[in-house]
């Protein structure tokens, strides 16, 4: 962490994965709140089936800066569960790089990153001969 800033380079980004990891805040109610403070919809995303079309639209690196995930394509809409709905840089790039008007639904920073590593498997390297 550098200048007060994390490794997403937003200040303080992490206190809420860290409350929730922890357990001083359960994942729903930072959600609900999220979710009424921005007024958007939340989504829980553990019980919630995204399909791979989708996940080929957005890459792994772009949903890991951003700490979003693509969950829905519905004509020239994306439906993109983001941690932060007031970064409004996140939701133009993009917006930009899949050339779909973006509509964001909200999830926690500990929902999106589960949800990463589950469609976005980083693959393991083979010892040679193997």
């Amino acid at each position: 962490m550098k200048d007060g800033k994390n490794d997403s380079g937003r200040p303080g980004g992490r206190v809420a994965y860290h409350l929730v990891k922890t357990g001083a805040v359960e994942e729903s109610k930072l959600t609900d709140f999220l979710s009424k403070q921005y007024g958007v919809a939340a989504i829980n995303l553990s019980a919630f089936d995204i399909d791979p079309e989708v996940i080929k639209l957005v890459s792994r690196s772009s949903c890991l800066s951003h700490l979003l995930i693509p969950v829905h394509r519905t004509g020239a809409a994306l439906v993109v569960a983001i941690s932060d709905p007031s970064d409004t840089l996140a939701v133009k790039e993009i917006g930009a790089q899949t050339g779909y008007k973006i509509e964001i639904v909200v999830a926690s920073q500990v929902a999106i990153r589960d949800a990463i590593d589950r469609y976005y498997p980083v693959p393991t390297s083979s010892a040679p001969g193997t």
